[in-house]
């Protein structure tokens, strides 16, 4: 349903109810800017006008009151609308008369130009925008998870004073195993020294040998090295060092104790590892001795 609304500077302006993708924008455009640059004060004054106003509403709009109203109600509605997209205003050519009204406007409504087209979406650099701000927030995101994990990283010298016992009871249990092994490969080695010594070997009678190939013993014969990552919150004792590891919440180790070797610090000795280096590398912290004695 359209309605004629005015005729004003050679063009003819039509009511129509809704939008439709056909519509030209060009032609709502400035029906729309006539009808926002109208002065409603004289518009009020117009009975024809406010009439046809009046009956494009009531047949358009179930929901419309049918009852008497004043002039500024109307046309306020009909403002309201517009601005809402229920209705639109064309703006069409043809108008060879001013039929209706030759005024009302605070001023002219502006002319139509033809503007440009608008660029295209560009995707790719939006997407590149997106990307960078990504990148940004993820990198917030892990300098933060960073901060946190060293601020909670545990160390030898914060262990809670209830963990202690149970921790040197480990300590205490694997440095006596690792006492009885040490005694017992001296006692071995002693005792073959003796058989040795006892021998009497006639180098002179010895048949000439060449050297060959070294058999190769497979990588179980090589002493078991110690992971650098485990289960967060676990601890590994090696097979064959008896090193003990304790792996902290990101599964990197931090806290290790030392059997088999003295850095002056004594046997056992421990050691605590700092946060991990710009290229990837475990930051491992001279030994420190402690007392393996009971609390």
């Amino acid at each position: 349903m359209a309605t004629e609304l005015t005729r004003y500077n050679g063009y003819r302006y039509v009511l129509r109810r809704g939008t439709s993708f056909t519509d030209d924008a060009k032609k709502t455009n400035a029906g729309r800017s006539m009808l926002m640059h109208a002065d409603m004060v004289i518009w009020e004054s117009n009975v024809a006008l406010v009439a046809r106003v009046e009956l494009f509403l009531r047949k358009g709009f179930s929901w419309y009151s049918k009852n008497p109203k004043p002039a500024r109600e109307t046309l306020q509605t009909l403002l309201a609308y517009v601005r809402d997209g229920a209705v639109i205003v064309l703006q069409e050519n043809g108008a060879t008369t001013n039929v209706f009204e030759n005024g009302g406007f605070t001023l002219d409504p502006p002319a139509r130009k033809d503007g440009p087209d608008p660029p295209p979406f560009d995707y790719y650099a939006r997407g590149a925008a997106n990307r960078a701000s990504l990148l940004e927030y993820n990198a917030v995101i892990d300098a933060r998870e960073e901060r946190e994990r060293v601020a909670n990283t545990p160390s030898f010298e914060t262990v809670k004073p209830s963990e202690m016992p149970y921790l040197l009871s480990l300590v205490r249990m694997v440095a006596r195993r690792e006492n009885v092994r040490r005694e017992a490969m001296q006692k071995a080695a002693s005792g073959f020294s003796e058989s040795a010594d006892k021998a009497a070997t006639k180098l002179g009678e010895a048949a000439p040998f060449e050297l060959g190939d070294t058999p190769g013993f497979g990588d179980g014969f090589d002493i078991a090295k110690t992971p650098n990552y485990g289960e967060p919150g676990t601890w590994y004792t090696n097979p064959g060092s008896k090193q003990m590891r304790l792996y902290g919440d990101t599964g990197a180790p931090v806290v290790d104790f030392d059997f088999d070797h003295d850095h002056g610090q004594g046997i056992p000795h421990a050691h605590n590892y700092g946060p991990l280096g710009a290229d990837g590398a475990f930051n491992r912290e001279g030994g420190r001795s402690f007392s393996l004695l009971p609390w």
